[in-house]
Parts: structure tokens; sequence; C-alpha cells
């Protein structure tokens, strides 16, 4: 089981469990890549991280991946 904990600007944080690595990465980035398009932001990876910031650098959300 693998859990990733989501936080944004205005929101509380959320915690989702997957089945594995694979599976979380793949959700994180799936809904990483939607909050970008809707913002407008761009999507970096670091490591177990995902944030979505927007072109000066200000972060709208992060997904990271605790095992």
């Amino acid at each position: 089981m693998v859990k990733v904990r989501f936080s944004a600007s205005g929101f509380s944080c959320t915690i989702y469990e997957y089945a594995n690595e694979e599976s979380a990465r793949a959700a994180m980035l799936a809904d990483a890549r939607e909050v970008a398009d809707e913002h407008g932001g761009e999507v970096r990876g670091y490591g177990d991280e995902i944030v979505v910031s927007r072109k000066n650098g200000d972060e709208i959300a992060r997904w990271e991946m605790r095992k």
C-alpha cells in the first residue's frame, strides 16, 4: 500500500491510497496534468513529489508519495 498526500492552496490536505508505486505515480501525474491545464501551470517532478506551479514560481498544488 502506497499513500499519496495531496495539498493545494485553499484546500485541506487529502490522503489517497494506491496498491503500488506505479499506480500511485500514474494517478499523481494525471491529476497534476489536469490541475496544470485548468490553471495554466507547469508540472514538475522531484522524485516522490510532483508539483504544479505557475510560470512565476507560485505553487498551485503538490502530491507527495509516502511509502
